[in-house]
Protein backbone atom coordinates (compact mmCIF):
# COMPACT_ATOMS: atom_id res chain seq x y z
CA UNK A 1 0.00 0.00 0.00
CA UNK A 2 1.09 3.53 0.40
CA UNK A 3 3.52 4.67 2.53
CA UNK A 4 2.10 7.57 3.66
CA UNK A 5 -0.22 5.58 5.71
CA UNK A 6 3.05 5.05 7.45
CA UNK A 7 3.77 8.49 7.63
CA UNK A 8 0.55 9.06 9.36
CA UNK A 9 1.11 6.63 11.70
CA UNK A 10 4.31 8.33 12.44
CA UNK A 11 3.13 11.50 12.88
CA UNK A 12 0.37 10.57 15.02
CA UNK A 13 2.75 8.49 17.62
CA UNK A 14 5.67 11.55 17.70
CA UNK A 15 2.91 14.48 17.21
CA UNK A 16 2.45 17.27 14.32
CA UNK A 17 5.11 19.40 14.93
CA UNK A 18 7.84 16.91 14.08
CA UNK A 19 5.85 15.66 10.94
CA UNK A 20 4.92 18.97 9.07
CA UNK A 21 6.99 18.52 6.37
CA UNK A 22 4.49 17.01 3.94
CA UNK A 23 1.34 18.18 2.67
CA UNK A 24 -2.21 17.15 3.80
CA UNK A 25 -2.78 13.88 2.62
CA UNK A 26 -5.54 11.59 2.72
CA UNK A 27 -5.99 7.70 1.71
CA UNK A 28 -9.14 6.30 0.08
CA UNK A 29 -11.68 5.03 0.45
CA UNK A 30 -11.64 5.12 3.77
CA UNK A 31 -11.07 8.35 4.15
CA UNK A 32 -13.12 9.70 1.70
CA UNK A 33 -15.40 11.99 4.25
CA UNK A 34 -12.37 13.79 5.82
CA UNK A 35 -11.41 14.43 2.55
CA UNK A 36 -14.65 15.50 1.29
CA UNK A 37 -14.97 18.28 3.85
CA UNK A 38 -11.59 19.86 2.72
CA UNK A 39 -12.60 19.81 -0.50
CA UNK A 40 -15.51 22.25 0.11
CA UNK A 41 -13.43 24.85 2.05
CA UNK A 42 -11.74 25.18 -1.60
CA UNK A 43 -8.15 24.39 -2.99
CA UNK A 44 -6.65 21.94 -5.70
CA UNK A 45 -5.46 18.10 -5.00
CA UNK A 46 -3.47 15.80 -6.64
CA UNK A 47 -3.97 12.23 -7.02
CA UNK A 48 -1.42 9.35 -6.82
CA UNK A 49 -2.42 5.83 -7.17
CA UNK A 50 0.32 3.20 -5.98
CA UNK A 51 2.47 1.43 -8.07
CA UNK A 52 2.97 3.92 -11.00
CA UNK A 53 5.40 5.47 -11.89
CA UNK A 54 6.42 8.68 -14.20
CA UNK A 55 3.25 10.72 -13.98
CA UNK A 56 0.98 7.94 -15.35
CA UNK A 57 -2.38 7.93 -13.57
CA UNK A 58 -1.85 11.18 -11.81
CA UNK A 59 -4.15 14.09 -12.06
CA UNK A 60 -4.82 17.71 -10.03
CA UNK A 61 -8.65 18.27 -9.22
CA UNK A 62 -10.56 20.77 -7.39
CA UNK A 63 -14.22 18.49 -6.83
CA UNK A 64 -14.64 16.06 -4.75
CA UNK A 65 -16.66 14.44 -8.19
CA UNK A 66 -13.96 14.41 -10.19
CA UNK A 67 -11.66 12.06 -7.48
CA UNK A 68 -12.44 8.44 -9.15
CA UNK A 69 -14.38 6.10 -7.43
CA UNK A 70 -12.29 3.08 -6.47
CA UNK A 71 -11.51 0.14 -3.92
CA UNK A 72 -8.07 0.49 -4.58
CA UNK A 73 -6.08 2.73 -2.36
CA UNK A 74 -5.47 5.64 -3.67
CA UNK A 75 -3.65 8.88 -1.97
CA UNK A 76 -4.96 12.47 -2.82
CA UNK A 77 -2.89 15.43 -1.20
CA UNK A 78 -2.77 18.77 -0.98
CA UNK A 79 -1.57 20.57 -4.31
CA UNK A 80 1.30 23.19 -3.62
CA UNK A 81 0.87 25.61 -5.65
CA UNK A 82 4.28 27.33 -4.92
CA UNK A 83 6.34 24.87 -4.23
CA UNK A 84 10.04 24.81 -3.56
CA UNK A 85 12.12 25.22 -6.58
CA UNK A 86 16.06 25.41 -7.80
CA UNK A 87 16.64 27.45 -10.53
CA UNK A 88 12.98 27.53 -11.32
CA UNK A 89 13.04 24.01 -11.36
CA UNK A 90 10.82 21.11 -9.74
CA UNK A 91 13.06 18.44 -8.42
CA UNK A 92 13.26 15.91 -6.02
CA UNK A 93 16.14 13.94 -3.92
CA UNK A 94 16.82 10.44 -3.16
CA UNK A 95 18.81 9.00 -0.52
CA UNK A 96 19.23 5.76 0.23
CA UNK A 97 19.51 3.73 3.85
CA UNK A 98 20.14 0.03 5.06
CA UNK A 99 18.89 -0.40 8.89
CA UNK A 100 20.49 -3.39 9.90
CA UNK A 101 19.13 -3.00 13.30
CA UNK A 102 16.24 -1.61 15.24
CA UNK A 103 17.62 -2.27 18.85
CA UNK A 104 20.70 -1.18 19.17
CA UNK A 105 19.12 1.53 15.85
CA UNK A 106 21.97 0.72 13.20
CA UNK A 107 21.26 2.72 10.01
CA UNK A 108 24.07 3.27 7.11
CA UNK A 109 23.73 6.02 4.72
CA UNK A 110 24.86 5.38 1.03
CA UNK A 111 27.42 7.97 -0.26
CA UNK A 112 25.44 8.18 -3.76
CA UNK A 113 21.77 9.31 -4.06
CA UNK A 114 19.53 10.57 -6.46
CA UNK A 115 18.48 14.35 -7.74
CA UNK A 116 16.33 14.73 -10.33
CA UNK A 117 15.28 17.74 -11.77
CA UNK A 118 12.24 18.58 -13.87
CA UNK A 119 13.11 20.63 -16.84
CA UNK A 120 9.58 22.32 -17.48
CA UNK A 121 6.66 23.30 -15.28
Amino acid sequence: MCNFQNYLRLREKHGKKMWDFMPQMFVLPEQNELLKAQMEKGSFWIIKPPNLARGKGISVVDQFEKVPKTTQPICVQRYLMHPFLIDGRKFDLRVYVLVTSIDPLRIYLYDEGLTRYILEL
